[in-house]
């Protein structure tokens, strides 16, 4: 990805203004413009979906026959057999689930892209955002566990990245590819988010 333009590097040679020219952030740093412009939402967001999709694809196809894997969906109580309305905790919309009722076995997987300086941060905050709903689902009988994926928006996967994709029945061959594959994945949408920047702020890539 052709990050060294940005204007806060540009900056320190020529003087230039070095606030982002989309959303006017003061720094536009090689993070804010793969990660932090608010006129950039909608790039960041297809680069997500598009993990998601990759994954969420993957575990369907391995998964048992009594789970079901539910994507981007809001867990109530009810979808473990509870009659309780809700769950307290606020933050009950993972990525991906995947529910074994005749076990009862849960399974939450969170999917970040962050940029790659933040990731071991992103894999904390993530795995404390969902905690809490899984000690709800273990008051209901389940047993649960949390995965989280992170591949960084320049294609630096987490450590446990490969790990986690084989706790989802993945094998060790599948594994690997789709952890590439995800990497590149990130890497592309970076590109694209990019493209649109220069795009949109009017800047000639040729020169």
């Amino acid at each position: 990805v052709p990050f060294l333009e940005c204007y806060s590097l540009l900056h320190l040679y020529y003087g230039v203004p070095k606030h982002c020219r989309l959303c006017n952030f003061p720094s536009d740093t090689a993070s804010h413009i793969l990660n932090g412009c608010t006129k950039l939402k909608n790039m960041y967001q297809q680069r997500h979906d598009r993990i998601v999709n990759l994954i969420y694809d993957k575990v369907v196809g391995r998964s048992k026959v009594d789970t079901v894997v539910l994507k981007d969906t809001f867990i109530t109580p009810d979808k473990l057999g509870s009659q309780n309305p809700t769950f307290n905790h606020p933050h009950n919309r993972p990525d991906i689930v995947g529910i074994d009722k005749k076990s009862r076995t849960a399974t939450i997987v969170e999917i970040s892209v962050p940029f790659d300086a933040h990731i071991e941060k992103t894999y904390t905050h993530k795995f404390d955002k969902y905690y809490p709903l899984s000690l709800e689902m273990n008051q209901l009988d389940y047993s649960t566990r949390i995965i989280i994926l992170i591949v960084g928006s320049l294609g630096y996967v987490h450590k446990r990245f490969m790990s986690g994709l084989k706790m989802l029945n993945l094998s060790s061959t599948d594994a690997k590819y789709m952890t590439r594959y995800c990497s590149n994945s990130a890497v592309i949408g970076s590109h694209k988010t990019w493209k649109i920047r220069c795009k949109q702020i009017g800047y000639d890539q040729s020169n």
